[in-house]
């Protein structure tokens, strides 16, 4: 009994061991315009780690924003990114962490530029990084190359389209996703900027698909935008174009288009009287 007792105990303590903390190096890194080779002032660096949680119950994978909160290049086109500790849960309710991909993305919001870490680089107190950043079709056509020349537009609207949903989720909680805790408060004066451009891009070149696809939210999203920038009046033209739109549409037809509407009024009311 007692042999059967240090035996389970010994499993959980080599359990414990193999389950080692991960701490990442500290990344200096420098972003250069893929064609002029001139640095890139301003580029929005968004570090992620894809990990595999080993638990009693099977893998458990997450994405993990490794960057500190509102991390963007100097005139240099430098940046770092400080080492980052993650500790694991307790046995028995994980055994293991295993990271999977480690990715750095860095936008302005005419070009993009993204590199993937090699994992062995982790193990590094310091890590240094180039960055090549393209316009944004020359990006979106690397991102999505695999994806058959028929379907390349719908994925790339669809992948638009969720990116501002994240965005506009950082802006109010500072969390990209699920992670916890949050980044930071949410969004900076310099982020709100670039979030409400991102937005009003959107609806210029999707603004046809506005009624099928549900991209009315970005009319709604925009506004909350402008109101978080303290610009009141101008939440309340975007709000006034998407009834506008819905009407040009001929959506009021519908009863949940009616109901939306009647949800709008009642938010131009509130902001109005904010207004005053």
């Amino acid at each position: 009994m007692t042999k059967i007792i240090f035996l389970i105990f010994g499993f959980i303590f080599l359990m414990g061991l193999s389950a080692c903390e991960i701490k990442t190096p500290e990344i200096h890194g420098i972003v250069l315009d893929a064609e002029t080779k001139q640095p890139v002032e301003d580029g929005w660096v968004q570090a992620s780690m894809w990990i595999t949680t080993k638990t009693v119950s099977g893998d458990v994978g997450k994405v993990i924003s490794v960057e500190k909160p509102h991390t963007r290049t100097g005139k240099d086109g430098k940046f770092i990114i400080p080492s980052k500790e993650l500790k694991k849960p307790p046995f028995p309710i994980s055994f293991g962490i295993k990271v999977d991909k480690f990715e750095i993305v860095v936008a302005t919001l005419n070009k993009s530029g993204r590199t993937e870490l090699d994992l062995k680089e982790l193990d590094k107190k310091r890590v240094e990084a180039i960055i090549f950043m393209e316009d944004l079709d020359k990006a979106w056509q690397k991102e999505l190359k695999h994806i058959p020349p028929e379907k390349f537009l719908q994925e790339k609207e669809l992948r638009e389209f969720s990116s501002l949903q994240a965005f506009y989720n950082y802006c109010l909680t500072g969390r990209f996703s699920a992670e916890a805790p949050s980044g930071s408060e949410g969004c900076d004066d310099w982020e709100l900027e670039y979030i409400i451009k991102k937005h009003e891009k959107f609806l210029i070149d999707y603004q046809i698909n506005i009624e099928q696809k549900g991209y009315s939210i970005i009319f709604d999203q925009l506004a909350s935008l402008y109101e978080k920038k303290g610009d009141i009046k101008k939440a309340i033209e975007i709000l006034k174009k998407s009834i506008a739109l819905m009407e040009r549409k001929g959506l009021l037809k519908f009863p949940e288009w009616q109901k939306n509407k009647e949800n709008i009024e009642r938010k131009i009311k509130v902001l109005s009287k904010k207004a005053k």
